[in-house]
């Protein structure tokens, strides 16, 4: 996740499935966080809330997930 002011990439840019270590440096030098969410048990959900203008993105690794975005600002 990226603030706002922190957006590494332009409109067209294809984000990475990975994070090498240059781009690690940069996301946590604009203030940004990097991490993976995972269930503590096999029935719980997770959910992740994006402050209102952060950059973002998510990747499904699993064989079945479901990915849902909305915005109420």
């Amino acid at each position: 996740m990226l603030p706002s002011k922190g957006n590494l990439f332009s409109k067209d840019a294809l984000f990475p499935r990975s994070v090498d270590p240059t781009l690690m440096t940069q996301i946590l030098e604009v203030g940004g966080y990097f991490f993976t969410l995972e269930p503590a048990a096999k029935d719980e959900n997770v959910t992740l809330f994006v402050p209102k203008g952060w950059h973002h993105w998510v990747l499904g690794k699993s064989e079945s997930h479901l990915i849902f975005g909305a915005s109420r600002f």
